[in-house]
């Protein structure tokens, strides 16, 4: 993959999956189903913070998502 192609999958990433309705579908599709069962993805937030380092915020994107579960807060981060 070209860094071109990456930096246009990483704006779409970040397009996308920072409409909180795009995130709660696409976690609740995609997350296996042991951990689906333990989130109320009605309380789905964005939050905010990276983890990547400057260098590579270039080439890679990062989400990071609180949401309540069975057992208190919980964080769903996505790279």
């Amino acid at each position: 993959m070209t860094t071109s192609s990456l930096s246009q999958h990483d704006s779409l990433f970040k397009k996308f999956l920072g409409d909180i309705t795009v995130a709660r579908d696409f976690l609740e599709i995609h997350l296996p189903p042991h951990l689906r069962e333990r989130c109320d993805f009605s309380t789905l937030a964005m939050e905010s913070g990276s983890f990547i380092e400057d260098d590579l915020r270039t080439q890679c994107s990062d989400m990071l998502y609180s949401v309540q579960t069975k057992t208190g807060k919980g964080y769903i981060y996505t790279l």
